[in-house]
């Protein structure tokens, strides 16, 4: 998988949170898509430009 960088969002936890992974690293819970997008427009995933927004 060369220069691809595997995006993982899990099954919802009992507190409602899902568990965000990219390239095996966790990056955090997210409660919504807004938290989604966040964790991959800090940088973490891929370049998305102006195709990452919540609405």
């Amino acid at each position: 998988m060369a220069g691809k960088r595997p995006i993982i969002v899990v099954l919802p936890s009992p507190t409602g949170g899902r568990r965000v992974r990219v390239n095996g690293e966790i990056l955090g819970l997210a409660h919504n898509v807004q938290d989604l997008v966040e964790f991959l427009a800090a940088g973490h995933g891929p370049s998305c430009g102006s195709h990452c927004s919540a609405t």
